[in-house]
């Protein structure tokens, strides 16, 4: 499903069906109440939330268990919706706002050029002589083995392909 108003206005009816089935109402007794009948040597009006349940039901009925809760998701409801949407919006600018700083970078980077680092010097001479002349040497190695590896392929391509055995 696309993101969207469409979306949030779905997920407010899931919200509000399982605040209904999960609603048990104001079923309790206020401690004021309670401390009046024992002063008064009565007995309380409901011995839990499940008696009184079942008391407003049957006094009032079902919907009774539900009073007060339209005002209440008429004000939960939208305030809910605006929250979402502006939140997904801030996520959605934040993740542009982190892409266009990486492009920046990446933009940085491709400017700066490639960057060589600096040999370090072994034997700790200053004038680098040495140095070169081992670069240069170790340069010359390496295409010395590159041609000798080019030579065991060219053998290796004119050797001619093995005979198949007849049975």
């Amino acid at each position: 499903m696309a993101d969207g108003l469409g979306t949030h206005v779905t997920r407010l009816r899931r919200g509000v069906r399982g605040a209904v089935a999960s609603n048990r109402g104001g079923c309790g007794e206020d401690e004021g109440d309670e401390l009046k009948a024992a002063a008064a040597g009565d007995m309380p009006a409901y011995t839990g939330a499940l008696d009184c349940a079942v008391k407003t039901v049957r006094a009032e009925g079902p919907r009774a268990l539900y009073k007060g809760f339209i005002p209440t998701i008429s004000r939960q409801g939208p305030f809910t919706v605006v929250l979402f949407v502006t939140l997904e919006q801030e996520e959605e600018e934040e993740r542009e706002e982190r892409g266009m700083r990486e492009e920046e970078e990446e933009e940085r980077e491709a400017m700066r050029g490639p960057r060589e680092e600096p040999k370090e010097q072994e034997d700790g001479d200053d004038d680098g002589g040495d140095n070169e002349e081992e670069a240069i040497k170790e340069e010359e190695d390496q295409e010395n083995d590159e041609e000798e590896e080019d030579e065991d392929d060219d053998e290796e391509e004119a050797l001619p392909p093995p005979k198949k055995r007849k049975k």
